[in-house]
Formats: structure tokens, C-alpha cells, sequence
């Protein structure tokens, strides 16, 4: 079974869930436990996302 873990600090139904979240740490850790992706959520209304996510997450993959 493949997994596609999420990168998302607020749920629109939970409330701030992972306010002090390092996405990349926390991506590269998704990765390592086997993840087959990563999803980053980059909407700023809903998920407080943002596109600047998305870099520091993918240079994070390279140390694998």
C-alpha cells in the first residue's frame, strides 16, 4: 500500500493542529518512514499555506 502524507499546519475542521511545524523536517521524516509522496497544501485561506513552502520541502528530499 502506498501512502501520500500531507503537509498542512491548520485543519478547517481541527483548528491549528501543528503551529510550530518545520515542513521540511517534517517531510523528510514522512519520506524516511516510506511514504511514496508528499503532499504541501499551499492554499492561505483554508491551510495558512503558501507557494514558499514548497522549495525548502523538495531541498529537504535531497538528503535522502
Amino acid at each position: 500500500m502506498a501512502l501520500i502524507a500531507e503537509i498542512k499546519r491548520p485543519s478547517p475542521r481541527k483548528g491549528n493542529i501543528a503551529p510550530g511545524m518545520d515542513a521540511p523536517t517534517r517531510s523528510l521524516r514522512y519520506a524516511k518512514a516510506g511514504a511514496a509522496g508528499i503532499a504541501v497544501l499551499t492554499d492561505p485561506y483554508w491551510v495558512t499555506g503558501t507557494l514558499d513552502a514548497l522549495a525548502p520541502v523538495r531541498a529537504s528530499m535531497d538528503t535522502l
